[in-house]
Protein backbone atom coordinates (compact mmCIF):
# COMPACT_ATOMS: atom_id res chain seq x y z
CA UNK A 1 0.00 0.00 0.00
CA UNK A 2 1.40 3.54 -1.05
CA UNK A 3 1.58 5.89 1.54
CA UNK A 4 2.44 9.30 1.16
CA UNK A 5 3.66 11.67 4.03
CA UNK A 6 2.47 15.62 3.07
CA UNK A 7 3.37 18.24 5.35
CA UNK A 8 0.07 20.21 6.57
CA UNK A 9 1.25 23.09 4.10
CA UNK A 10 1.26 21.06 1.48
CA UNK A 11 -2.01 19.70 1.98
CA UNK A 12 -3.82 22.91 2.16
CA UNK A 13 -2.04 23.65 -1.22
CA UNK A 14 -3.50 20.96 -3.00
CA UNK A 15 -6.94 21.37 -1.40
CA UNK A 16 -7.06 25.31 -1.86
CA UNK A 17 -6.29 24.17 -5.88
CA UNK A 18 -9.21 21.38 -5.66
CA UNK A 19 -11.98 23.90 -4.06
CA UNK A 20 -10.92 26.46 -6.88
CA UNK A 21 -10.87 24.52 -9.98
CA UNK A 22 -13.77 23.69 -12.10
CA UNK A 23 -15.23 20.31 -11.18
CA UNK A 24 -14.68 17.77 -14.23
CA UNK A 25 -18.28 17.41 -14.78
CA UNK A 26 -21.47 19.28 -14.66
CA UNK A 27 -25.21 18.67 -13.00
CA UNK A 28 -28.40 19.61 -15.50
CA UNK A 29 -30.45 23.11 -15.01
CA UNK A 30 -32.92 21.40 -13.00
CA UNK A 31 -31.37 18.95 -11.03
CA UNK A 32 -32.41 20.56 -7.87
CA UNK A 33 -35.67 20.72 -8.65
CA UNK A 34 -35.26 17.02 -9.89
CA UNK A 35 -33.89 16.25 -6.56
CA UNK A 36 -36.49 17.92 -4.42
CA UNK A 37 -39.22 16.39 -6.47
CA UNK A 38 -37.86 12.65 -5.80
CA UNK A 39 -37.49 13.55 -2.17
CA UNK A 40 -41.04 15.04 -1.94
CA UNK A 41 -42.44 11.50 -3.40
CA UNK A 42 -40.10 9.33 -1.02
CA UNK A 43 -41.16 11.13 2.12
CA UNK A 44 -44.99 11.34 0.62
CA UNK A 45 -44.97 7.45 0.03
CA UNK A 46 -43.54 6.68 3.55
CA UNK A 47 -46.64 9.10 5.01
CA UNK A 48 -48.91 7.26 3.02
CA UNK A 49 -47.85 3.59 4.68
CA UNK A 50 -47.22 5.01 8.02
CA UNK A 51 -50.84 5.95 7.80
CA UNK A 52 -52.44 3.05 6.84
CA UNK A 53 -50.08 0.95 9.18
CA UNK A 54 -51.04 3.28 12.12
CA UNK A 55 -55.15 2.72 10.50
CA UNK A 56 -54.86 -0.57 10.15
CA UNK A 57 -52.87 -1.05 14.17
CA UNK A 58 -55.59 0.76 15.83
CA UNK A 59 -58.35 -1.19 14.07
CA UNK A 60 -56.55 -4.38 15.34
CA UNK A 61 -56.19 -3.38 18.63
CA UNK A 62 -59.98 -1.86 18.91
CA UNK A 63 -61.06 -5.54 17.75
CA UNK A 64 -58.45 -7.48 20.62
CA UNK A 65 -60.01 -5.20 22.87
CA UNK A 66 -63.77 -6.25 21.94
CA UNK A 67 -62.52 -9.49 21.79
CA UNK A 68 -61.02 -9.54 25.23
CA UNK A 69 -63.94 -7.72 26.61
CA UNK A 70 -66.41 -10.36 25.35
CA UNK A 71 -63.91 -13.15 27.71
CA UNK A 72 -63.85 -11.01 31.14
CA UNK A 73 -67.88 -10.44 30.46
CA UNK A 74 -69.32 -13.66 29.46
CA UNK A 75 -68.04 -17.03 28.18
CA UNK A 76 -71.62 -17.88 26.73
CA UNK A 77 -71.17 -15.09 24.81
CA UNK A 78 -67.57 -16.66 23.76
CA UNK A 79 -69.23 -20.00 22.78
CA UNK A 80 -71.08 -18.53 20.01
CA UNK A 81 -68.57 -16.19 18.57
CA UNK A 82 -66.81 -19.69 18.29
CA UNK A 83 -69.82 -21.20 16.54
CA UNK A 84 -70.34 -18.51 13.78
CA UNK A 85 -66.97 -17.84 13.28
CA UNK A 86 -66.10 -21.71 12.92
CA UNK A 87 -69.26 -21.98 10.15
CA UNK A 88 -68.38 -18.65 8.47
CA UNK A 89 -64.35 -18.43 8.23
CA UNK A 90 -63.91 -18.09 4.33
CA UNK A 91 -66.44 -15.28 4.65
CA UNK A 92 -65.17 -13.46 7.57
CA UNK A 93 -61.65 -13.68 5.80
CA UNK A 94 -62.50 -12.46 2.76
CA UNK A 95 -64.51 -9.45 4.00
CA UNK A 96 -61.32 -8.42 6.32
CA UNK A 97 -58.89 -8.90 3.20
CA UNK A 98 -61.40 -6.98 1.48
CA UNK A 99 -61.53 -4.31 3.78
CA UNK A 100 -57.69 -4.07 4.14
CA UNK A 101 -57.42 -3.91 0.33
CA UNK A 102 -60.03 -0.88 0.74
CA UNK A 103 -57.70 1.14 3.74
CA UNK A 104 -54.96 0.45 1.23
CA UNK A 105 -55.90 1.62 -1.63
CA UNK A 106 -57.59 4.73 0.07
CA UNK A 107 -54.60 5.41 1.97
CA UNK A 108 -51.61 4.61 0.02
CA UNK A 109 -52.58 3.85 -3.73
CA UNK A 110 -55.29 6.69 -4.31
CA UNK A 111 -52.90 9.38 -3.36
CA UNK A 112 -49.86 7.89 -4.82
CA UNK A 113 -51.63 7.45 -7.80
CA UNK A 114 -52.84 11.27 -7.40
CA UNK A 115 -49.60 12.65 -6.96
CA UNK A 116 -48.06 10.60 -9.98
CA UNK A 117 -51.13 12.17 -12.11
CA UNK A 118 -50.62 15.37 -10.76
CA UNK A 119 -47.14 15.75 -11.66
CA UNK A 120 -47.41 14.23 -15.36
CA UNK A 121 -50.24 16.74 -15.63
CA UNK A 122 -47.31 19.42 -14.85
CA UNK A 123 -44.65 18.12 -17.03
CA UNK A 124 -42.81 16.62 -14.24
CA UNK A 125 -42.13 13.25 -15.67
CA UNK A 126 -39.49 10.66 -13.42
Amino acid sequence: MLEHKFSEIELNTVLDEALKSEPDFTLPENFAADLIVQLNKQISVRQYIFEFLLYLAVFVFLAGATFASFLWLNSDILQSIKLFVSEHLTLLIGINLLLIFTLFADRVLLPYFHLIFTRSKAGIID
